[in-house]
């Protein structure tokens, strides 16, 4: 077993020489290696980034009231429920915040006092005077909003002459979601300022949340509750956008795939080009009785090898790349794609599984392309090999 080993690797070093042809094909299976890391690093940070956002910034479960509800009736039903909750009434509403003259339209979120709003985070107090405020960073910084500036609101409310109310606010909290819609268009203030929203649902939120957890809460809404109230939970509402997501990921696999295959099939066409010029060779090994398994073994090692070489070295420039692209903000969205991606940056993951995978597709494939070269091989007499 041993000498068949050192027969194997000395037939590799004596046929299979570096060239200039194998120094082309290792730097196109590098490129594509490289590019296959950082595809699949976007592509896995980005599906990551969005759950974890869209997961997070919301509450659990919600459950619409589709009429008029009793609030304190609705949290002693909740409070009966098997899973330890607590329960948050939000109200929604349209409108616009005005400073120095400077205008933008916002989704208003609309919290209880002492009530710990879920997407900003804040909590207001009732003894104030003036509107509290919690504004998304985006927003902030394009209006020039600093901590403890004073804003006008302009809420579409009910009950009211104009079915608006304008109130003035100051900023206790800028929040910062990650997702560029909330962090862009949204607000939140208190319910002793802005009654009678236009919307209103509950936010339900369950110790430590699992999504079987999660489910079976939601069940227990339904059957208790009945055609009263719409419930919807963080996986229901959202199923859609993750399964497209999802299905992006498996497609880019499948072209990742194609072009690390293209890059090893031109390996393939170098190690021919390589046999052609050694086929007398391999006539003369034969001849003298070299076993031809040695000789297939030393093409398939060869192949691996190079394919080997090529995909580490992609796989190292394109973990270099995506630290580089991290660290200095390569990848930000300009306003206009951030609206259409949900967040401002393109998040990047390095993960030992993004390189396993593009191991194991570079490997398989070498593998299968390794028999092209063998059955070639096996179609030449000896005797035509000696004479070629």
């Amino acid at each position: 077993m041993i000498n068949s080993f050192k027969t194997i690797f000395s037939l590799h070093h004596l046929l299979f020489k570096f060239s200039i042809e194998v120094y082309i094909a290792i730097i196109g299976i590098s490129i594509a290696s490289g590019v296959s890391y950082l595809a699949l690093g976007i592509s896995k940070g980005y599906l990551k980034e969005i759950k974890e956002k869209i997961l997070y910034s919301n509450a659990p479960i919600m459950v619409y009231p589709l009429g008029e509800d009793d609030y304190k009736k609705f949290q002693t039903i909740i409070a009966e429920s098997p899973v330890k909750t607590s329960v948050n009434r939000v109200f929604f509403t349209q409108g616009a915040i005005i400073k120095n003259g400077q205008s933008e339209r916002v989704t208003i979120r609309i919290i209880d006092d002492n009530q710990k709003d879920s997407l900003s985070g804040a909590t207001f107090s009732s003894n104030k005077n003036i509107a509290p405020l919690a504004i998304g960073k985006v927003l902030a910084d394009k209006m020039r909003i600093s901590l403890d500036d004073e804003i006008t609101i302009v809420a579409i409310v009910k009950g009211t002459k104009h079915n608006f109310k304008v109130i003035s606010a100051k900023v206790e909290k800028i929040f910062s979601t990650g997702l560029y819609e909330f962090d862009s268009e949204w607000i939140t203030t208190s319910s002793t300022f802005l009654p009678n929203a236009a919307s209103k649902i509950y936010e339900i939120h369950i110790d430590s949340p699992t999504r079987k957890s999660i489910e079976k809460m939601q069940q227990w809404i339904d059957n208790r509750l009945g055609d009263t109230y719409l419930s919807f939970n963080w996986y229901t509402l959202n199923t859609p956008l993750f399964n497209a997501l999802e299905l992006q990921e498996k497609t880019l696999y499948f072209f990742l795939t194609l072009i690390i295959t293209v890059a090893l099939a031109n390996l393939s066409a170098t190690l021919l080009t390589l046999i052609n010029k050694k086929i007398p060779e391999f006539g003369i090994l034969l001849a003298i009785g070299i076993d031809p398994a040695i000789i297939y073994s030393s093409l398939i090692l060869t192949n691996l090898l190079f394919t080997t070489i090529g995909i580490t070295i992609g796989t190292i420039v394109g973990i270099v790349s995506t630290i580089l692209i991290e660290k200095f903000g390569l990848l930000n969205l300009p306003e206009s794609l951030a609206d259409i991606y949900f967040i401002a940056r393109i998040p990047i993951h390095n993960e030992v599984d993004t390189v396993l995978h593009i191991f194991a597709i570079a490997l398989t494939s070498a593998l299968m392309l390794s028999s092209i070269p063998i059955i070639y091989l096996k179609r030449i007499k000896i005797t035509q090999m000696i004479s070629y």
